[in-house]
């Protein structure tokens, strides 16, 4: 099992218990600390691979447009307050369908 950045599991460590529970498992993952702080955390899900980007200080959860556009996760977010509780509300609506 590959793990995560440190820096990216300390940003996202609200969410990383609820993308476990939803069967999110981590494929590979890229930190640059010289770049703004970005990364890229690829995880496979039960049902679509999906990438949580965070570039410039925005958030984005990458994957199947026909199932992030409905739950308004098709677009970047500035706060990661709003990305995360987004994100939960997206993964608690699903039921097993991510």
């Amino acid at each position: 099992m590959t793990t995560l950045h440190t820096a990216i599991a300390t940003d996202l460590e609200e969410a990383l218990p609820l993308l476990g529970a939803a069967g999110f498992v981590v494929q590979s993952s890229d930190y640059d600390a010289d770049a703004f702080g970005n990364y890229v955390a690829e995880f496979v899900a039960p049902h679509a691979h999906y990438r949580i980007i965070r570039d410039r200080g925005q958030y984005i959860l990458d994957g199947p447009q026909e199932i992030l556009e409905p739950h308004d996760l098709w677009r970047a977010y500035d706060s990661k307050a709003d990305f995360i509780r987004v994100l939960t509300a997206f993964i608690s609506d699903s039921r097993g369908e991510v």
